[in-house]
């Protein structure tokens, strides 16, 4: 059994005589491997997973955005489990650079688990997605198969949202607290805009400050020019990702999910979100 915590360095597959830290020679030890009859379970599987980890362990990973061992871990994945669909794009890529491939394809996945952690499940039942979605293309890397990524500047990357601008799109948890906010006297486009601002700012960043960065954001940012007050963006915030002091369980979205009234508390929220827009 490979192990991703062994300290191993070597990236040349001895048996076949090539180094898979080279794109061609990766291919050509893919290639080999699957031609094998036990194909990754072979003692050749085991030779040319060790050279993988040898090869990203020697520089095909220098970045400090994410730990090596959780790099490792899913290029290991993209050699092994997706050998087919790494040997394709060779194919119809000729004079590509599989590494670079095979690269962007983890950076996207552990982008997606991060963002994952960051909203904390709280981004509705169909939203969560699109929301990952918004953070590969700021990141770059929303097609993955043919965006080249700087290396010497991929750990300097951050998921900062636009200024003037979102492209979260609603799904239909999100979509019901807009309708709440309209009835509330919120004016439909703001409420649409706002929400998806607010959107944007829960999941980039640390988690506990996360109210803070959206009334900074009514001060001087997207939220602000929309005409919403510091005290009305931190509602929001509570509305879609609950209040630092009663927790995540007490998000308005959590909620509509679930099909549940919301509580006087959340009510309370909307009223103070509503009340900041008419006195911004």
């Amino acid at each position: 059994m490979i192990s991703v915590e062994d300290n191993v360095v070597p990236s040349v597959v001895a048996s076949l005589g090539v180094d898979v830290f080279d794109s061609g020679g990766l291919i050509e030890s893919i290639e080999a491997v699957l031609a094998e009859s036990e194909g990754w379970e072979s003692r050749l599987g085991y030779e040319v997973g060790v050279a993988v980890i040898g090869a990203v362990r020697c520089g095909r990973w220098a970045s400090r955005r994410f730990c090596l061992e959780e790099v490792i871990s899913h290029v290991l994945e993209e050699v092994m489990v997706r050998s087919l669909a790494v040997l394709d794009w060779a194919d119809r890529h000729p004079k590509g650079d599989v590494w670079a491939r095979i690269m962007r394809h983890v950076v996207g996945a552990l982008t997606d688990e991060r963002a994952l952690e960051r909203t904390g499940g709280l981004i509705s039942d169909r939203n969560g997605w699109r929301a990952l979605r918004k953070l590969r293309e700021e990141l770059g890397l929303v097609d993955r198969s043919a965006v080249a990524i700087p290396w010497d500047v991929v750990g300097m990357v951050t998921a900062a949202p636009p200024a003037a601008s979102s492209t979260v799109e609603l799904g239909p948890t999100l979509d019901s607290l807009v309708d709440i906010l309209v009835e509330a006297g919120v004016d439909d486009e703001v409420a649409v805009e706002g929400t998806r601002r607010v959107v944007d700012l829960a999941v980039n960043g640390e988690r506990d400050r996360r109210h803070t960065r959206a009334r900074a954001d009514a001060a001087t940012g997207l939220l602000g020019m929309l005409g919403i007050t510091p005290s009305a963006a931190g509602a929001w915030m509570s509305l879609v990702s609950g209040s630092r002091r009663l927790g995540v369980d007490s998000a308005a979205v959590v909620q509509l999910r679930q099909h549940r009234p919301l509580s006087a508390v959340q009510v309370g929220w909307i009223r103070r979100v509503a009340a900041g827009v008419e006195a911004a």
